[in-house]
């Protein structure tokens, strides 16, 4: 049996996040939910708005496949149509919800 790359990201990944549990329980003792729950929110926006940003701007072309041109298309959509019916309303309120 092999360790392929995927498998080394995984458990890096699940390091990280175990220590990101640890900590967060830690710190999260000393702050009032209220208060980082809206920080959470704050930098969850921000991170949110850099990540679309690059993806909107150097999307596809010499980087890589990252959806570049669907996401300007569905951009241009939304900006220009909205939100149409109550089904497009439910994919947008449940990728809210799943995102926190």
């Amino acid at each position: 049996k092999s360790l392929n790359k995927g498998d080394i990201l995984i458990l890096i990944s699940s390091i990280s996040y175990s220590l990101h549990v640890v900590r967060l329980g830690v710190i999260a003792k000393n702050i009032d939910p209220t208060v980082l729950a809206i920080n959470k929110s704050k930098y969850e926006l921000i991170y949110g708005l850099i990540g679309c940003s690059f993806i909107y701007y150097f999307g596809g072309g010499n980087f890589g496949d990252l959806g570049g041109e669907e996401f300007r298309v569905w951009i241009k959509h939304f900006w220009e149509e909205g939100i149409r019916n109550a089904n497009e309303l439910k994919t947008l309120a449940g990728a809210a919800v799943w995102t926190g």
